[in-house]
């Protein structure tokens, strides 16, 4: 077992930071096989997770010794065991460590259910971002993401029907795509009413599309 990090060795500045946003990695890998991502290079495809009473017991000690009021959970694939983080949110439930939460990292939309939306809202979370990549279907087809445009709607109105605020990251210049589908996207995001993030596509060394 790791142990907890170690923040002592960072800047006072750092120190007080992690009071309003203490990073928590739960998990680390990613099974998905998107043509323009490089977490699977980089913690490999080999899912790994972190045991809900560890991860509560890292809580208590941030709490403790930096105290942190909020965690923001930076997993790359954070809800694709869905039955695990329900028992996470169940965990911070009983334990009522009174801490707010966030998803800043990225979710999949298609592995959310109401239950665990309503778990998460319930235990803290106030806010999530889904990976949307684009809101054209072709585009969206060709970066292998393995979820639709409908799947990924279904799955915000999810969140958002549980009272969590929802925003979408979507990628400027993936194979198919155009000012037409730039312009999807945008009115997608409009439709349904989340805030949307627009990122340059990097092609990273040992992707596929690199």
């Amino acid at each position: 077992i790791l142990p907890f990090p170690e923040y002592d060795l960072f800047p006072q500045t750092i120190r007080e930071f992690l009071r309003t946003g203490y990073p928590l990695v739960t998990t680390r890998g990613c099974v998905y096989k998107c043509s323009y991502c490089s977490v699977p290079e980089i913690s490999g495809r080999r899912f790994r997770k972190r045991s809900p009473p560890n991860i509560i017991e890292e809580l208590k000690w941030a709490q403790k010794k930096y105290a942190v009021t909020t965690f923001e959970i930076i997993d790359d694939v954070f809800n694709l065991d869905i039955e695990r983080c329900k028992k996470i949110c169940r965990n911070l439930i009983e334990e009522n460590l009174g801490l707010t939460w966030s998803c800043p990292n990225g979710l999949r939309a298609d592995r959310i259910d109401k239950e665990l939306a309503e778990l998460m809202f319930k235990s803290g979370c106030h806010s999530v971002m889904v990976g949307i990549e684009s809101a054209d279907p072709i585009v969206l087809a060709s970066v292998n993401k393995g979820e639709t445009i409908e799947d990924i709607e279904r799955g915000i109105h999810i969140f958002k029907d549980a009272g969590i605020n929802v925003g979408g990251y979507f990628i400027i210049g993936l194979p198919g795509d155009s000012l037409e589908s730039q312009k999807r996207s945008v009115e997608f995001a409009k439709r349904i009413g989340i805030s949307a993030h627009f990122n340059m596509l990097v092609p990273y060394p040992g992707t596929e599309l690199w």
